[in-house]
């Protein structure tokens, strides 16, 4: 797996995919499911997971200034392999690079994966929110530069 980024100015986007190396026999070992639903070469060569940073607290009134938030997504076959953490981790890390204070990201209450990658990392709870049916946990993180 590696990870790419595509800077845009407070808003980066950092795709993990497999590696050109990866061999297929590998891929097809662990995930036989998939390959019967979709092409070889949109796994193999495949986007396996996405997270982004996003920092613009003048568009998104949630945010204040030297904060940004987190998204993070894995293809459902991927996931509960280190992936998402990994993507979370090298987002926190460009926050600090660029100077950011604090990480946040919301989750639902339901996602217990991203609720543990929180816990491991350091975010705490900040705020609940419902919203379309669901309730919504906001947490925090302050980064140490």
């Amino acid at each position: 797996m590696c990870i790419r980024d595509r800077q845009e100015g407070v808003w980066e986007i950092f795709v993990a995919k497999f590696t050109e190396e990866a061999r297929e026999e590998e891929i097809l070992s662990l995930f036989p499911k998939v390959f019967r639903r979709k092409k070889r070469e949109e796994l193999v060569h495949g986007i396996i997971g996405m997270a982004t940073l996003f920092g613009d607290y003048e568009w998104d009134e949630e945010l204040e200034k030297g904060d940004f938030e987190i998204g993070v997504t894995v293809e459902k076959h991927f996931q509960r392999r280190g992936i998402g953490t990994k993507l979370t981790t090298h987002v926190i890390e460009r926050g600090k690079e660029l100077g950011y204070r604090r990480a946040s990201f919301w989750t639902r209450k339901d996602n217990w994966s991203m609720r543990k990658i929180g816990s491991q990392l350091g975010f705490e709870e900040k705020r609940r929110k419902i919203e379309n049916g669901f309730e919504w946990i906001n947490y925090l993180l302050l980064l140490k530069n």
